[in-house]
């Protein structure tokens, strides 16, 4: 398989592709030739270009969009038009009209539609979803998540320009910015959303900014479990990345609140006693994922705990072998849609809001 990336965060795809035999990455785009000449010669890339129809003209089989977000529905759309197998970076659109017309793409192509959702496969995160998965902690009714990182200094460039992260993240009210948070959720209680409710903390840290400062997005899902969303990129304090709490009727995990803690777990019967959590690395050895086992240490080299690598991988596998990547264009709606109704929730003073199914589409 031929890879072309378009976009400079496209690096984090790098090590995960390559660890597939066969997947060979051939070219690069992106419009500033400095950074498409350094991403090229890094990471040992013939071909480069600031054109991306050249993607979709060459003798390439998948392009991995990772461009600033308000690209990906289009991108995406496009290489799926041509015949490419497309992995997109998050969200996989911004708009309800984008998500509409990126599944009808994915629908008419015959090629594979994949979001890298890198969160769902950080180490914990993934432990925690083999818990799950084997009904560790009962039936799961429900979860927090929260993106909580001070992107400050990513909003504006060095001459005090608002870059895209400002227009697209912080320029409007909503979870904007939500997969982070609620896509390792529903992968451990393997839901989605019905229906959601947002509301805002109001404007504190940058006044500048349309969002507020936390956003809470409320997720009824379909089978009755809820879901509680925070969505924060302004307020000044220390990133977390592992930022959840799941509930079951046998057991409970609460993630780290720091780098470095572990998280912490309760099961009904097999901790010590009702009142004992235990870290959930004494857990560790029993359900890390196969894949983590044999690949872990060349994935912990990569971005947000080893997730960039798991997630080009999943896709790379997934063409390669013919079956369905475990965050398939439904699945991508499935993370994606909620924030974008979100929108229309918060603007209306929190009101409920359904969520539509893209399989009913």
């Amino acid at each position: 398989m031929r890879v072309g990336i378009v976009g400079k965060r496209g690096g984090a795809f790098v090590s995960g592709l390559r660890s597939v035999p066969g997947v060979d990455i051939v070219a690069v785009c992106d419009l500033d030739l400095a950074t498409r000449t350094a991403f090229a010669e890094r990471h040992g890339i013939e071909s480069q270009t600031d054109d991306f129809r050249r993607l979709l003209d060459a003798d390439i089989d998948a392009i991995a969009v990772a461009t600033p977000m308000q690209f990906h529905a289009e991108q995406s759309i496009a290489a799926l038009e041509a015949g490419k197998h497309v992995v997109s970076e998050v969200t996989a659109a911004v708009s309800l009209d984008e998500c509409q017309r990126v599944v009808a793409a994915a629908r008419r192509s015959s090629a594979t539609y994949m979001m890298a959702e890198n969160y769902c496969f950080s180490r914990s995160n993934a432990i925690v979803g083999e818990m799950a998965r084997r009904g560790v902690f009962g039936d799961l009714y429900y979860a927090e998540g929260a993106y909580i990182h001070d992107c400050h200094h990513v909003q504006y460039d060095a001459a005090g320009n608002p870059t895209w992260r400002t227009i697209w993240q912080v320029g409007s009210r909503g979870c904007t910015y939500g997969t982070h948070s609620l896509g390792p959720v529903l992968t451990w209680i393997d839901d989605r959303v019905a229906s959601v409710t947002c509301h805002g903390s109001g404007v504190h840290s940058e006044q500048r900014h349309i969002q507020d400062d936390v956003t809470v997005m409320l997720c009824q899902l379909a089978r009755g479990g809820l879901a509680d969303i925070r969505l924060d990129m302004q307020s000044r304090r220390p990133h977390n990345m592992t930022h959840y709490a799941l509930q079951g009727t046998r057991g409970a995990y609460l993630s780290g609140r720091h780098p470095g803690e572990s998280g912490l777990v309760w099961i009904d019967g097999r901790s010590p006693s009702r009142e004992t959590w235990e870290p959930l690395d004494a857990y560790r050895d029993e359900f890390t994922p196969l894949e983590w086992r044999e690949y872990g240490a060349q994935a912990a080299a990569t971005g947000h705990g080893g997730g960039d690598f798991f997630a080009a991988r999943a896709f790379a596998l997934s063409v390669t072998t013919g079956t369905t990547p475990p965050i398939g264009i439904d699945r991508a709606m499935d993370f994606t849609l909620p924030g974008v109704l979100s929108a229309q929730s918060i603007a209306s003073g929190g009101v409920p809001v359904a969520v539509p199914d893209s399989r009913e589409w």
